[in-house]
């Protein structure tokens, strides 16, 4: 990303903070362009599309009540520590009469068969019917459908991009991790907080009283869409201008250094 980023001539920033990040780095003002993350483009058009078979077909518990949906995958979340907190805290949680959704991405099915959570979980499922254990939905639309629905609470997630979409989909966002690469969910929009995964306890009680808490999840449903409209066409019409600019423009030009030289002005 640094070497592909240094070699770019324009900067096209999600939201405000990503554009003082990238001028604190060095680039010129005039090559970085605020316009939105085309997330909500793609939200947009799968909005529009009906998923094959809808997810209460598949899953007709999901029907009943108001859900936790939980997915968990990043690396640093699926380390002993962190990984036994959090499911150790998912049982707890259903233990204090929580519906529970837990989707099992590639990662976590293989963290959850080598911590030997299996069994534990299966017997979870099947002593509660508040609490569901499924494979990837088959369809983004049925993740869609759902988390539209009156029966989604909030998403428990460690995932990036989920924090975007909770915030322009107005689902109350609670994310499993320690800081966030999206941190204008959390300070700008208050569609999200963070729950890190500190023990079992910690986790569970954190998770828990947001869920409790009217007011709360209330406020993070109703958080500051923060991510524009029409983000793809705003890209679209800068590149034509963006394409006539020289490929890379050397740091001694940008600032003005070596006036004369124009031997190594460009690449």
């Amino acid at each position: 990303p640094y070497v592909s980023a240094a070699g770019c001539h324009t900067h096209f920033a999600p939201v405000d903070i990503n554009r003082q990040h990238i001028l604190r780095e060095g680039y010129a003002k005039e090559s970085i362009h605020t316009v939105g993350n085309t997330v909500v483009d793609a939200l947009a058009l799968k909005r529009k599309m009906h998923a094959g078979q809808s997810i209460f077909d598949a899953y007709p518990s999901l029907e009943e009540g108001s859900w936790l949906r939980v997915d968990i995958h990043r690396r640093g979340n699926l380390q002993p520590g962190r990984f036994r907190a959090i499911i150790e805290g998912i049982e707890q949680l259903v233990k204090k009469g929580q519906q529970v959704c837990m989707v099992e991405l590639t990662a976590t099915r293989r963290a959850i068969d080598f911590y030997g959570y299996r069994k534990r979980l299966q017997q979870l499922a099947e002593e509660n019917d508040h609490f569901l254990i499924s494979p990837l939905w088959k369809e983004y639309g049925q993740v869609i459908e759902f988390l539209t629905s009156k029966h989604a609470r909030a998403i428990l997630t460690d995932s990036g991009s989920m924090q975007e979409e909770a915030n322009e989909l107005g689902v109350p966002c609670l994310t499993a991790r320690f800081n966030t690469d999206r941190p204008e969910t959390v300070m700008e929009a208050h569609s999200n907080i963070l729950v890190p995964p500190v023990s079992a306890t910690f986790f569970s009680g954190l998770v828990y009283h947001a869920l409790r808490d009217d007011s709360l999840v209330k406020q993070l449903s109703k958080g500051k869409h923060i991510y524009g409209r029409h983000v793809a066409e705003k890209i679209v019409k800068r590149l034509p201008s963006a394409l006539q600019q020289p490929s890379y423009p050397w740091a001694h030009h940008r600032l003005n250094l070596l006036k004369g030289d124009e031997s190594f002005e460009y690449l």
